[in-house]
C-alpha cells in the first residue's frame, strides 16, 4: 500500500514532536537485553532472606 503524503508528513510532525531523527530511526537504539546467564546472578540480590533461607540450597546459591 502506497503511503499517502498527509500520513507521512503526519507521522514526522510526530517523531519530530518527540524528538526522533531520521538517524535514530536507521540505528537500533534499543538496550541489549541481557541473557540468562548476566541475569541470573543478581536473582539473590533481588530476594528476601525468607527465600533465600528455604530455596538457596535447592537452586545451587549457596
Amino acid at each position: 500500500m502506497p503511503a499517502d503524503r498527509e500520513r507521512l508528513d503526519a507521522a514526522w510532525t510526530a517523531l519530530a514532536g518527540l524528538g526522533v531523527t531520521l538517524a535514530d530511526l536507521q540505528r537500533d537504539a534499543r538496550p541489549a537485553l541481557p541473557t540468562f546467564t548476566d541475569y541470573l546472578p543478581q536473582v539473590p540480590a533481588a530476594t528476601g532472606p525468607g527465600v533465600l533461607l528455604a530455596y538457596c540450597s535447592w537452586i545451587g546459591w549457596g
